[in-house]
């Protein structure tokens, strides 16, 4: 443990300054065969814990997460308006699961889909008046509880995590 310690430099001991991430982090050093599993295996939970609370919020509008997501994406984009290509790319999803949840959108008058006039083997979809405030809604609601994170980490350490795991790519 000593000498792990003296890997941790001090911009990394500066992040680190809680003694609980400082003895995690450590114990990543020692154990190198299992760092990666431990690694995974935090984000993992983690993302289920933040889902969880986030789709107990969302239950409240009649949306999942991946509902209000599509919503989302559509709504900060410039024109309101994205391919579904695009949108199965942005979040990674298959073409039968996107296909579903665009069905229950526009059956409940949330978005649009439509062919492009110049290829029609791409279809575009546009979210309405309704899916734009219902995303708005939805949004208000996330940013009570800090899009599920809660009081858990500190928006320094919020911003950390999302930088360390925005490394990770998409195959």
């Amino acid at each position: 443990m000593v000498a792990a310690s003296k890997r941790i430099t001090p911009d990394l001991a500066s992040k680190l300054e809680a003694p609980a991430l400082q003895e995690l982090y450590e114990s990543f050093l020692a154990n190198p065969d299992i760092n990666f599993m431990m690694a995974a295996g935090a984000v993992m939970r983690a993302s289920k814990i933040i889902g969880q609370r986030a789709e107990a919020v969302l239950a409240g509008l009649d949306l999942t997460l991946l509902r209000y997501e599509i919503l989302a994406r559509m709504e900060v984009t410039e024109s309101g308006r994205i391919t579904v290509r695009e949108l199965k790319e942005a979040i990674l999803l298959n073409s039968a699961t996107m296909t579903y949840t665009l069905d229950h959108l526009e059956k409940r008058k949330l978005i649009k889909r439509r062919q492009d006039r110049s290829d029609r083997r791409v279809v575009i979809v546009d979210i309405t008046p309704a899916g734009a405030e219902l995303a708005r809604q939805a949004h208000e609601a996330l940013k009570e509880i800090h899009f599920g994170i809660n009081g858990d980490l500190s928006e320094e350490h919020a911003c950390l995590v999302a930088a360390v795991l925005s490394e990770i790519r998409s195959v």
